[in-house]
């Protein structure tokens, strides 16, 4: 595994498979780049390579397992994180997204180059996939540090088209439902862990 901070964008997206490379983290450490690099970890997501953002190598980790896991199988693997909540009563929907990091293999649209400021990390305005999330049958998988052991908790969700364009939100993004709806759903995944 290797961290934000020693790595470039000729590492990025070269050096990641020449040097069998399964999961990397990204951080606010990246002196010497000019911008953070945004895309590059886009892409090797997309080429089965865990991230973790943030230093996060234990979500790095899992998301390298997981792709294991889900090679030669139908549908997608990736990183998400949950953004904020639509708590309408009977239409509760989670939108997922970060920063830079949406892997382009959940694109249900053309991903599109876009530049656009980010307050973060005193870099310049980074380049980044923006796209609409795919639709379809989902788990949500998170893994809880319990200081001796690990916990995975799972949860099924549905991933759904967005209920309207999100034109200001210059991110990547999935709109996804809590199974078997959003009372249950999140009640068991907080008792969980």
């Amino acid at each position: 595994m290797i961290t934000g901070s020693s790595i470039n964008n000729y590492y990025y997206t070269r050096g990641i498979t020449m040097k069998k490379i399964y999961c990397l983290t990204g951080s606010q450490d990246l002196h010497g780049l000019e911008q953070l690099p945004g895309i590059a970890a886009q892409n090797i997501m997309s080429k089965g390579i865990g991230f973790g953002p943030e230093g996060d190598y234990k979500t790095a980790a899992l998301g390298a397992v997981m792709q294991k896991m889900a090679a030669d199988r139908p549908g997608t693997t990736g990183f998400m994180d949950d953004y904020t909540y639509d708590l309408t009563e009977g239409k509760e929907l989670e939108l997922a997204a970060h920063m830079l990091e949406v892997s382009p293999v959940f694109a249900g649209t053309g991903p599109k180059i876009q530049v656009h400021p980010l307050s973060i990390g005193g870099k310049s305005d980074p380049a980044r996939l923006v796209f609409d999330g795919i639709s379809g049958k989902g788990i949500a998988v998170s893994m809880i540090d319990m200081g001796d052991r690990f916990r995975l908790v799972c949860a099924e969700i549905e991933l759904v088209k967005q209920p309207e364009p999100m034109p200001k939100l210059p991110v990547a993004r999935l709109m996804r439902k809590i199974k078997p709806d959003y009372a249950i759903g999140a009640a068991a995944w907080i008792y969980a862990g």
